[in-house]
């Protein structure tokens, strides 16, 4: 009898996945995310909203080139990783995230070619919505830098791919082989508090640079 009262508890907190072979979803709202955001930023006070806005506005307002103002984004969001990281449901090996639509810029592109010697194809520009739209049908294709579920160009990877991770207890909410429908919200500190402003401090430089998932650069 114990045995079943077990088994019946169990399933309660980690309903039986409907896809079978893959962990149970885990529902956004037994995760206490609030509290892991609190933690978080208690431990890391210039994480506060009004403190990294303060930080993106000073970056974004800096005399200095558009490449230099872009390094201290991408080094703020590498400081927003490893801050995070304690508390996400994010391993080495686990690649989830890497079959999801990943939007980068030509300048992105190029600092992909240059770290792994793979020309990236020319992309026209197209407002962004176009360009999200078209890349919403590379969702669940795996990055093309992705080797046995490691990055190969980890060092030079896009900003975006910096700052997105999951603060939920498991990683299963992010496997893109589970229809959209039927997935369960994923836990974050919230990636536009850096990424917005790297992508208009980018749109200001080039209007017109072009903008779109990862795979049509590298197909």
């Amino acid at each position: 009898m114990s045995e079943n009262l077990t088994n019946d508890s169990d399933s309660e907190t980690n309903p039986p996945s409907p896809h079978p072979g893959q962990p149970p979803l885990i529902e956004l709202d037994e995760l206490e995310i609030p509290a892991k955001l609190a933690a978080i930023v208690h431990s890391n006070p210039w994480m506060s909203p009004d403190s990294i806005a303060r930080d993106t506005q000073r970056i974004m307002q800096m005399n200095a080139t558009v490449g230099a103002k872009r390094q201290r984004l991408i080094e703020l969001a590498d400081r927003v990783n490893a801050a995070v990281q304690p508390h996400t449901a994010c391993r080495t090996g686990c690649s989830y995230c890497c079959s999801m639509p990943t939007m980068i810029f030509q300048h992105e592109a190029e600092r992909l070619a240059d770290a792994s010697g793979r020309p990236a194809v020319p992309v026209r520009f197209r407002s962004h919505d176009h360009a999200l739209l078209a890349g919403l049908r590379f969702y669940g294709q795996a990055c093309p830098f992705l080797n046995e579920g490691r990055c190969t160009v980890y060092a030079a990877r896009p900003i975006i791919c910096r700052l997105h991770h999951s603060l939920n207890a498991s990683p299963a909410n992010c496997d893109c082989s589970i229809p959209p429908a039927e997935r369960k919200g994923v836990g974050q500190y919230d990636p536009d508090y850096v990424e917005t402003p790297y992508r208009l401090l980018s749109i200001r430089a080039k209007p017109r640079e072009p903008w779109g998932a990862i795979q049509e650069f590298f197909p």
